[in-house]
């Protein structure tokens, strides 16, 4: 065989090697970035379903605190209530004794 295809040859297969080499390269680079994001959407996603955004937990805090607030209002006229009937209660005992 002429020396000059000998060597043709040889240059085909080194270049097919190196774009070989490139071409694994890149899917090995390719699928470690893949598997990179993959593992921080699946961070994102479990920090999203474990926490609550802040504007949700204000107005449900905004919520409680009305609740809270009508809660004790109740309990203050509850309370005067009590304290009027007691009064009432101390009066009848105190005529009828």
């Amino acid at each position: 065989m002429h020396p000059d295809v000998i060597w043709l040859i040889g240059a085909i297969m080194g270049v097919v090697t190196v774009f070989g080499g490139l071409l694994a390269r890149d899917r090995w680079v390719m699928k470690t970035m893949r598997d990179g994001d993959d593992e921080l959407h699946r961070r994102v996603n479990e920090v999203r379903d474990k926490y609550v955004r802040r504007d949700d937990l204000e107005l449900q805090s905004s919520r409680f605190g009305g609740e809270l607030h009508g809660l004790k209002d109740e309990i203050h006229q509850t309370n005067q209530r009590l304290d009027r009937l007691i009064e009432l209660m101390i009066k009848g005992t105190a005529k009828g004794a």
